[in-house]
């Protein structure tokens, strides 16, 4: 049974309801080994499994993407210098 982290510690995630503080972390010390493993845990879901990761992570991109906001252009400055003639 997972121990729940307490309310102050618990991670955010971009899509509502997902408490992910429980996940493990892990270091990945060979790339291809990493990528023969992924391979073999899709290829292990069932096809309404995959469609419903695809649907979670296209949401969670479209929640990210409607967060950004566009970068506004810094106002423009023209300062003038009155000198006088010489």
């Amino acid at each position: 049974m997972a121990r729940k982290p307490p309310p102050d510690r618990v991670a955010e995630s971009v899509v509502p309801g997902i408490d992910r503080s429980d996940w493990p972390l892990r270091k990945v010390t060979d790339p291809e080994e990493q990528q023969r493993e992924t391979y073999r845990y899709w290829a292990s879901k069932t096809v309404g499994e995959r469609l419903e990761a695809v649907w979670a992570a296209t949401q969670a991109a479209y929640a990210i993407q409607l967060d950004q906001k566009p970068a506004k252009k810094p106002a423009k400055t023209t300062t003038r210098v009155g000198r006088k003639k010489r």
